[in-house]
């Protein structure tokens, strides 16, 4: 599976999550997500959705982050996430994905090959390719972080597991 055929399925799965997040009734959007690293599934929402925009965005095409232009998010961080509306989270996360399908066709081997360095980081060099994968393989672990949140909920999610979207297809 390559790159854009990755991401592909992101968005599939994103698409069949995303009704679940916004249909959470706000309370229990609002509950601790136990172990203490996460405040609530809100934060896992706006984590996933910054870490690709910050990625993306700010490392590697050197462009603002979508998320300065959010006024809903400005200020908000683990402490006051849980007070956001999940749409305003789903909202940003649905503006890095249509940056990011934007972006992705721009890409060829060559610039998967080009080495970058995070903005904050100038020492540490990682190859665009890696980092997409990154990315990409981040999103699947906080995802299956949510949908276990959602069951501890008593809300069934949809199921987000790749070979679910293999399912027919011809790759």
């Amino acid at each position: 599976m390559n790159t854009h055929a990755y991401y592909d399925y992101l968005v599939k799965a994103r698409h069949d999550l995303w009704p679940a997040l916004l249909n959470l009734d706000d309370d229990l959007a609002r509950q601790p997500i136990p172990g203490g690293v996460w405040t609530c599934i809100k934060h896992l929402v706006l984590h996933t959705a910054v870490a690709e925009d910050a990625w993306l965005r700010a490392d590697i095409q050197r462009l603002e982050p979508l998320r300065t232009l959010e006024a809903a998010l400005d200020g908000i961080d683990a402490a006051n996430v849980c007070d956001v509306p999940m749409a305003d989270l789903v909202a940003y996360w649905q503006r890095v994905e249509e940056a990011t399908l934007a972006f992705l066709p721009t890409l060829d081997e060559a610039d998967l090959d080009r080495m970058m360095t995070p903005y904050d980081d100038p020492d540490w060099h990682l190859r665009v390719g890696d980092v997409l994968w990154h990315v990409m393989t981040h999103e699947v672990r906080h995802t299956a972080q949510m949908v276990t949140h959602l069951r501890s909920l008593g809300v069934t999610p949809p199921s987000l597991d790749l070979v679910f979207y293999l399912k027919g297809s011809n790759r």
